[in-house]
């Protein structure tokens, strides 16, 4: 059992209400993660991360708002460099992937 100190803080970004939704749910019964808010838009996201330092950040690739995911992603890195990334996708060519994965 964790701590509440030692619970990894997670924020769920997705434009997909119920993509969202599904997250939090399954993750809502993980011993050691809590979820500290879900977002579904860039704007919300970066204000999020802000507010509430998470530990980790789902990024489901249609919450960009037509933005690219690789500029989000480089933006995270600048703001809160501590902060680690999961990215959901449909979708993604080799040379999206290798930018995303050299990105960390």
């Amino acid at each position: 059992m964790h701590s509440e100190t030692n619970l990894i803080k997670v924020l769920v970004s997705c434009a997909n209400s119920l993509m969202r939704k599904g997250i939090v749910s399954d993750l809502a019964g993980v011993d050691g993660i809590t979820v500290i808010g879900q977002v579904s838009n860039r704007l919300e996201l970066m204000e999020s991360i802000y507010r509430s330092n998470p530990d980790v950040v789902i990024l489901g690739e249609d919450s960009n708002n037509g933005t690219s995911v690789l500029e989000t992603v480089n933006l995270i890195h600048q703001k809160a460099p501590e902060t680690k990334l999961l990215l959901i996708t449909k979708e993604c060519d080799d040379n999206k992937e290798l930018a995303l994965l050299r990105m960390g």
